[in-house]
Formats: structure tokens, sequence, C-alpha cells
């Protein structure tokens, strides 16, 4: 199932709308290179001593370049095998995607993507919940990929929502359903504002015209009721330093 990478957000990348990178861990906020430091030692004590989560957020440092000269995938990596091991879902989530391509640091491993993928994905995290349905759907696999991206797409994950929107617009692997299609494109320009564009806009008008008026007035309700419902381990992969800052004020007291 290639083709659904060919979906509304793929459309939007023409535009030079840039979908944000993956945000678990520590990069959604600015940190100034001493308080980094600082954290990153305090993490290095704890991580040291087998806490999985001082480990993946340390591994979430190097991979984003806030200890050292720059972005340091080898080391990263290494943190987060132990925080894998350690039972840390984010941390598996990290290797799946190092496995999927990330970094080229390792040869792309669809199995081993997936594998890792789950772990998190059944944790409840959404980024890693659209990363299995995305491998599901590159294998054919779409009835199967469906829950995943239903269960993304109510956190809010925009990726999963347009591709909900392009799998029946395009009756690939599913039935052809206008109906649904419209509400799965009204909803992820509600996730995401910025997506909206005189390509959606054409889209919409398109499918508008071939869908009942009633049918088009329950998903404009539907979509204007609708709200993401992002579970706990999306809340904390997605608060960056916030959550480093939580974690290591929880654990001052076991620091070294």
């Amino acid at each position: 199932m290639k083709r659904f990478l060919f979906s509304l957000l793929t459309l939007l990348l023409l535009d030079g709308c840039t979908p944000s990178p993956e945000t678990a861990g520590a990069e959604s906020q600015s940190v100034t290179p001493y308080d980094a430091k600082v954290m990153a030692e305090k993490l290095r004590r704890l991580a040291s001593r087998g806490d999985a989560k001082a480990q993946y957020h340390l591994g979430m440092f190097y991979n984003n370049g806030l200890v050292g000269d720059g972005p340091d995938p080898l080391r990263a990596m290494e943190w987060f095998e132990k925080s894998a091991a350690g039972g840390d879902p984010l941390a598996h989530y990290k290797l799946g995607c190092y496995h999927h391509g990330q970094w080229k640091i390792l040869p792309k491993d669809s199995i081993k993507a997936l594998e890792h993928y789950r772990v998190a994905a059944e944790a409840g995290y959404s980024r890693a919940q659209f990363g299995v349905a995305s491998l599901l759907l590159e294998q054919n696999s779409t009835r199967e990929a469906l829950p995943w991206l239903e269960a993304a797409g109510e956190q809010g994950d925009v990726f999963s929502l347009g591709t909900l929107f392009t799998l029946y617009n395009r009756g690939e692997g599913v039935a052809r359903d206008d109906v649904r299609a419209y509400r799965y494109l009204l909803l992820t320009l509600k996730a995401d504002s910025s997506l909206k564009s005189s390509k959606t806009d054409t889209l919409q008008e398109e499918l508008a015209a071939v869908i009942s008026p009633e049918a088009i007035r329950e998903a404009e309700e539907a979509a204007a009721a609708w709200s993401p419902k992002p579970g706990a381990l999306t809340l904390e992969a997605n608060s960056g330093f916030r959550a480093v800052q939580h974690f290591l004020a929880q654990n001052a007291g076991s620091i070294p």
C-alpha cells in the first residue's frame, strides 16, 4: 500500500507545508546550553544506575544534539537500547524510528521497526500507532492498520487523520466512502488548521458535490464537536523539556 503515502499531507507538502518531526522527549522547547548540560549530567547519574526513563531522556539529548557538538544518534541509540530493555515504551518508539530509517544509521528493517513501534503503540503513544499503521499499509494490511489509524486519530494525530481521508477517498484497501472521507478531511483540518489551502478547499468542494446535504451537515456538526483526546503517554512525549524537568524534580532525592 505504498500509494497511501501520496496522501493529503503529501499533497500539502507541495505548498511547502512541512509536517513537524516526531516530538517525543526533549526537543519541543528551547533550552540554554548551560541548562542542557546541567540536566544531562543529572540524567546521566540516574541513567548509570539503570533508570529507564532517565536513559530515554538522555538518549533524546544526544538524538537532538543538546549535548556534545551536535546530534549523536549512535550514542543516543545506546541509551535507547538500555531504556527499552528496561521497559520504557518511548525508547522502543525511538528504536522503531531508527530501524525505519531515521538518521540512516541502521539498515532499514521494517520487521524490527514494527516490533518496537508496537510496544509504544500498545502503551498508547499516537505517533507509534501511526508508525505501526504506516508499516502495515506498506504490507497491504489495510484492515489491520485501520484500528491503529483510528486510535491515533482520536488523539489528534494529523498524519493518521489525513491517511484515513486518503484511504476512504480513494477506496484503497477499503470500500470507497465519500461521507467518511469528507468527515476525515474536516477532522484533519481541525487537527491542524495550517493545512487549509486552496487544495483542501477543492477537495472539500469535490466531496460535498457527491454527498447529500444531510451527510454534509452531520459531518460538519461532528467535526465541530470533536476535540483530540491525547492519552497520558502522548502528552508526556509531546511535553518536551517539561517532562524532563518534572522527571528530575520527582527524582531529585535519588540523584547521586
